[in-house]
């Protein structure tokens, strides 16, 4: 972690719980994998499988409605991208 506030955080919680700040770090840090991953396996043409998560003390992470709109077509678009990209600079792993 980056932040000063944060490095003070995972110092007290590792005082507090008497575990080391290497495991704390791990266990503050996999939080945001889990949110990561639900995030990653929502489908982004269906809103309905966006969920959200709940961080205790923290907040509620959830999509919002509007912004589907602009989402609309996005892995089409992210598709068109990486061909378009592929095209410019060659496939990747090929010489």
């Amino acid at each position: 972690m980056k932040s000063e506030t944060g490095k003070k955080i995972i110092d007290e919680i590792s005082k507090e719980t008497g575990l080391s700040r290497n495991v704390v770090y791990k266990i503050v840090m996999s939080q945001y994998g889990c949110l990561r991953q639900t995030m990653k396996e929502s489908i982004p043409d269906h809103p309905k499988t966006f969920q959200s998560v709940r961080f205790p003390y923290l907040g509620i992470f959830k999509a919002r409605v509007n912004i589907f709109h602009s989402m609309k077509g996005i892995r089409e678009y992210n598709k068109e991208q990486k061909r378009r990209k592929e095209q410019r600079y060659g496939t990747p792993g090929k010489q």
